[in-house]
């Protein structure tokens, strides 16, 4: 930040009810999500930045939220609170293999559970061995694309590591920068 640069109105840049660290992160945030979301048009990714501006210049008496989203999944990360434990983890490779919706007699049940339990622990090239067990041979390409899955998920776990990485650093830095502008 441009400290002890002074605006127009006589007032430093940062402090209260002024850009803020914290107000730049998050600006910086959106932004970097305005242009992820819309990778596919350049209009789209325009109309997503000046959304941000618009909803950060809205308040209760002069509302601007012309420009924000309105999709029907736009508050799903919310419904958990954002979070996903190892038991949920879980329980989504079950639900991916049997919904929750559709009823199933208890064999597939278990089967379901059981090819869930192995892919869980052991990632998705274990069913070669459970092939193996049944006698059936798996070829080039059944071996290749459990490999590929496997490496998928891999790389969307480390992903999200590094997302939560990058979330505490920017949580750290927001906090040094309101611990600079007490003093």
């Amino acid at each position: 930040m441009s400290k002890g640069i002074k605006l127009s109105d006589g007032k430093n840049i940062s402090g209260r009810g002024r850009l803020t660290l914290k107000e730049v992160d998050s600006i910086q945030h959106y932004y970097g999500l305005a242009i992820r979301k819309n990778l596919s048009s350049v209009e789209d990714v325009k109309r997503a930045i000046w959304a941000i501006y618009f909803h950060k210049l809205s308040t209760e008496d002069n509302p601007q939220h012309a420009l924000c989203p309105l999709e029907k999944d736009l508050l799903k990360k919310c419904l958990h609170g954002r979070t996903q434990n190892p038991n949920e983890s879980f329980n989504k490779c079950i639900w991916e293999r049997i919904p929750k919706t559709v009823f199933v007699g208890i064999e597939t049940l278990k089967f379901g559970v059981m090819d869930a339990v192995i892919c869980f622990n052991d990632g998705y090239v274990s069913r070669i061995k459970v092939f193996e067990a049944l006698g059936i041979k798996s070829g080039y390409n059944t071996e290749r694309a459990l490999l590929i899955i496997d490496n998928k998920r891999i790389f969307e776990a480390e992903r999200i590591v590094n997302k939560v990485s990058l979330e505490a650093r920017n949580k750290r830095r927001s906090l040094k920068g309101k611990w600079i502008n007490r003093i």
